[in-house]
């Protein structure tokens, strides 16, 4: 039949491009474009507070085929959280089909702070997705970032036969890389990451990086708040990286959060994170 050929399926399209700017010490939205599925909402705030941003995916999840785009522009001198309003799901591909693809790309001008915080990442079985996020960031910009992800739906007994994962993460400062790091899960899901040297059994898996002036001075509370958690924390050239792996989603999330407050001064998390 015509409607079950992987060709003929419809799928999602989305673009996001919001730019921001700084008017007497506030940060403001200068340009916002949004099409298709993706939205972005913006949170009331408190005065001072940096500017939030939760992006929304209208079409329920990630299926294979699906194309989406976002681009962030910060001038100089401005503050921006982006988060997303829930966990995404990304659900099973059929045979056949191209990989879900996400392509973001942000760039920071002098000054400017830029948290990137999403929540979590579902992976199910069978899923196939292509993520990039590449970062260009002047020399003084700071820039805070997470990508959780979580394998399965642990709570129905899911087990991850097939799965198809590359994500990519590139960061420029002032035109030179200073961070290239990837995940790649292809095949046997829950083969690999049985694996000691992968996650040893753990169903979530999370990456968190700071690169700002202050980012190594942070590195002896973060192990600390570690302690006897499957994690680790290095530091180097004004760069802070923490991975971490956890059997439960519920703790995983917890101890990213955190994590997350040390790295933010012990500001709050967004809203939509706490539930």
């Amino acid at each position: 039949m015509l409607a079950s050929s992987p060709e003929h399926l419809q799928r999602a399209s989305g673009l996001l491009r919001l730019e921001v700017g700084e008017r007497g010490g506030r940060t403001h939205v200068a340009r916002l474009r949004q099409q298709g599925c993706l939205k972005l909402l913006f949170p009331r705030i408190e005065p001072g507070a940096a500017l939030q941003a939760a992006s929304i995916n209208c079409s329920g999840g990630i299926a294979a085929g699906d194309r989406l785009e976002t681009a962030i522009v910060c001038a100089a001198g401005t503050h921006l959280l982006l988060t997303s309003q829930a966990a995404e799901r990304c659900y099973r591909a059929r045979d056949g089909e191209a990989a879900a693809d996400i392509e973001a790309h942000a760039t920071l001008g002098p000054g400017a702070h830029l948290e990137w915080l999403p929540q979590e990442t579902i992976m199910f079985d069978g899923a196939s997705l292509r993520r990039r996020l590449t970062v260009e960031m002047a020399d003084d910009a700071s820039l805070l970032c997470i990508e959780s992800r979580v394998f399965g739906r642990a709570g129905s007994g899911e087990r991850l036969w097939r799965l198809d994962l590359s994500d990519r993460l590139l960061i420029r400062r002032g035109g030179v890389p200073v961070l290239v790091d990837g995940f790649e899960l292809h095949g046997d899901a829950e083969t690999a990451l049985s694996r000691a040297a992968v996650a040893a059994g753990a169903g979530a898996t999370a990456a968190i990086v700071l690169v700002a002036p202050y980012a190594e001075a942070l590195l002896d509370p973060v192990r600390d708040a570690l302690a006897g958690a499957d994690a680790g924390a290095s530091s180097w050239n004004g760069m802070l990286r923490i991975v971490m792996v956890s059997r439960d989603p519920a703790a995983h999330r917890a101890r990213i959060a955190a994590v997350l407050s040390i790295l933010r001064g012990g500001e709050a998390l967004p809203s939509v994170w706490r539930y």
